[in-house]
């Protein structure tokens, strides 16, 4: 390993260097986790902190074989132990993988946004897949994404109006407001969830996967989501 250079250890997306391992989203906790088991005879599963590792390490346990470079077990290691850390230390850890990919990052929306993320990350960068939208003030979805399947572009530009009419008579959209009136529109319209609210989706975060879309809502705000509504609207209306 010592002889390879970090050009061919990330030709896989993948390396064994400290610093390319850090730029790449792994966080500390997580790759010691890794390494530490990588030659030591206990279950590999097994997730444990620095200060676990100590009271559990016995050189009787480790292992004669050559230990093995798993990559899959590192991801296993590196989101468990992400999602082991305090809302506002992932946050703060988070912070500069936004900030790098040239977003603008507001500490009050990040600590909302964070927990909503929290079970989707393996490596701290995919925050950026996840969580860009919350900070762009617009988004620029596909267009043929916006169109639901079983419908055409005019059928889902109807949905669209039909959403924002619903979601602009309200007061304000957290979830608790926003949810119910959104739900029994999909009752009443004899489509499904997943096509109302996959064009939505869409519509709001410019994506077909995003964290729940109505605490989503909540945190982008009303402004924001009618915006973003309407432009949709707009770009259904000229297909």
């Amino acid at each position: 390993m010592s002889k390879r250079d970090t050009a061919a250890a990330m030709k896989d997306g993948h390396s064994i260097f400290v610093d390319d391992l850090d730029g790449l989203g792994y966080i500390p906790e997580g790759v010691l986790n890794w390494i530490a088991l990588m030659g030591w005879g206990v279950p590999e599963d097994d997730v444990m902190s620095l200060d676990e590792m100590l009271q559990r390490f016995s050189i009787d346990n480790l292992t004669p074989s050559a230990a093995a470079i798993n990559f899959q077990k590192l991801d296993h290691f590196n989101g468990t132990h992400i999602r082991l850390l305090t809302t506002e230390d992932l946050a703060r850890r988070i912070k500069p993988y936004l900030t790098n990919a040239g977003l603008t990052v507001d500490d009050d929306t990040l600590l909302k946004v964070t927990p909503l993320i929290r079970e989707r990350l393996v490596t701290l960068d995919d925050a950026i897949a996840f969580a860009s939208f919350f900070f762009k003030e617009t988004v620029e979805p596909n267009p043929e994404e916006l169109i639901a399947k079983g419908l055409d572009a005019q059928q889902s530009a109807d949905v669209a109006r039909k959403a924002y009419n619903i979601l602009a008579s309200l007061p304000d959209l957290s979830h608790q407001t926003a949810e119910p009136p959104m739900r029994e529109f999909v009752e009443k319209s004899g489509l499904s969830a997943n096509q109302i609210f996959g064009i939505v989706r869409v519509a709001v975060t410019g994506q077909k996967v995003s964290p729940p879309l109505f605490e989503s809502m909540e945190i982008i705000g009303k402004a924001k989501v009618l915006e973003r509504l309407q432009k949709t609207i707009d770009i259904l209306g000229k297909m």
